[in-house]
């Protein structure tokens, strides 16, 4: 089941895009759900899979899809740079589409080490950890910057980290979803 509930009725839902709602609810984090051996979803929510799909591998379809429809998003092409930011499930897809679909080189920003050691596993060129200002930093000083910088995360600080790290010309796409609107103390 795709766990993302759209509202249907405001002007994103309207359009088809229920991905962009803004009052959506989610299975699992928003409302009750996952982990758990049975939940109620929406029919719309459902996907028929084969007999020959095992739970395992069904439940890895939606967060799968997530990346690489950003990827598809951004137009992603082979022979670029990639950086991604944050180590869950989404993040480590993107790593493996990224290599998957022929990016030159992946640096991977993320808080945990597990997901770091995870996302060099599958593929990342460079791995950072967000505690380490440093490595931060000379990611940052790169004069080239990334050709594309994947928020995946959700959180304010990789927010913004991922305009740091863009290059000219490059494409950022925020993947992640805020914990809280995200503000700029900014005087007009």
């Amino acid at each position: 089941a795709a766990p993302l509930v759209p509202c249907g009725k405001c002007p994103d839902c309207q359009r088809g895009d229920y991905a962009l709602c803004r009052q959506y609810s989610f299975i699992g984090s928003r409302q009750p759900g996952a982990m758990a051996d049975f939940v109620t979803v929406p029919r719309k929510n459902v996907l028929a899979i084969s007999d020959s799909v095992s739970f395992e591998q069904a439940a890895t379809v939606e967060p799968a899809t997530v990346a690489l429809h950003a990827l598809r998003q951004c137009r992603f092409q082979g022979g670029k740079s990639v950086a991604v930011l944050g180590c869950g499930i989404i993040g480590l897809y993107m790593v493996q589409w990224a290599r998957v679909l022929g990016a030159s080189y992946i640096a991977v920003v993320s808080r945990g080490a597990r997901g770091l050691d995870t996302a060099r596993k599958f593929g990342a060129d460079i791995c950072v950890s967000t505690e380490n200002a440093d490595e931060v930093s000379a990611l940052v000083a790169l004069p080239e910057g990334f050709d594309y910088v994947m928020e995946c995360s959700g959180s304010h600080v990789t927010m913004l980290l991922a305009l740091q790290l863009v290059a000219k010309k490059g494409a950022v796409t925020y993947v992640g979803t805020p914990k809280m609107p995200l503000t700029f103390p900014i005087n007009l």
